[in-house]
Parts: structure tokens; sequence; C-alpha cells
């Protein structure tokens, strides 16, 4: 018996509710967008291609890069923090997949 041990499935299905998604805005045009820089090899550079590519085919008013410095935990408080400064009007939360 003490050398029985649980596991928890992590696929399992749950009793939790569905949230929907925030509403998506129609286009970027004019938004603030926030990107977090994860510290990794040439993330400075790509996160800079992408800031370049959003202003120019999607017309977004201005990209903020945070992030950056190794060994400093950045939250996404501190995110949506920079972009409400940097003249933002809201946060829409986008990750991958």
């Amino acid at each position: 018996m003490a050398n029985e041990l649980q596991f928890i499935d992590p696929t399992a299905g749950g009793g939790k509710a569905k949230i929907s998604m925030a509403s998506r805005p129609m286009d970027l045009a004019g938004k603030v967008v926030g990107l977090l820089d994860n510290s990794k090899e040439q993330a400075d550079v790509i996160l800079q291609t992408v800031a370049d590519v959003l202003r120019e085919r999607y017309g977004v008013a201005d990209v903020i890069v945070v992030g950056g410095m190794t060994g400093i935990a950045i939250s996404w408080r501190s995110v949506v923090t920079a972009i409400l400064m940097a003249g933002g009007t809201s946060f829409l939360p986008v990750s991958p997949g």
C-alpha cells in the first residue's frame, strides 16, 4: 500500500464550463500590438521582423516588445501595462495553437 502510486491523467475531461473567446477585432489597423521576447537566441531579430511586417502589411500603429533580459521574469500584466501606456485601448491575448 505504501508503494502504490496514484496518477492524474491531465488529458481527462473535466466538468469545467467552457469559456468563450474574447471578441476579435476586424483588423489590426491603428492597433497597438504587444510581443513578449522570451530571451531565446535571435528572438529580438525575429520579433523586430514580425513588428515590421505588422506595421507594413496590417497598418499596426505601434508594436511594443517587452522582455528580452535573461533571468528576468516578465508577467502578462507588464506586457498589458506597456501596451496601455503606449496608447493601446484594449488587450487581446493571442497564443499560438
